[in-house]
């Protein structure tokens, strides 16, 4: 899946999800690169961040009980726009919930 920006979000998506109110304009990668996010493997577009990954995946990075391992470490949520994701990486997303 590539990155994609919405023009009228201001928010990144992956290539192959689509809000019903709208398509985003396609940004071209010059390459592609693999990663698996909770086991699922994904083609990103390769300078995407672990923020703008979860933009993308249409989670709130500002939410509170979320937390990202990148290849078994866990990433501060402070490093998260400046964590760039390479080709292979592992990401594990995990999002804490409410309940009894």
């Amino acid at each position: 899946m590539c990155r994609k920006h919405c023009t009228q979000t201001g928010k990144f998506v992956l290539q192959g999800t689509q809000s019903s109110r709208h398509t985003p304009c396609a940004v071209t990668p010059p390459e592609n690169m693999k990663i698996r996010v909770n086991g699922e493997e994904k083609t990103v577009h390769p300078n995407l961040n672990v923020y703008d990954l979860l933009t993308a995946l249409e989670l709130n990075p500002t939410q509170a009980g979320i937390a990202v391992a990148v290849d078994r470490e866990v990433i501060p949520k402070t490093k998260w726009p400046v964590t760039e994701l390479r080709e292979g990486s592992d990401i594990e997303i995990i999002r804490a919930v409410q309940g009894g």
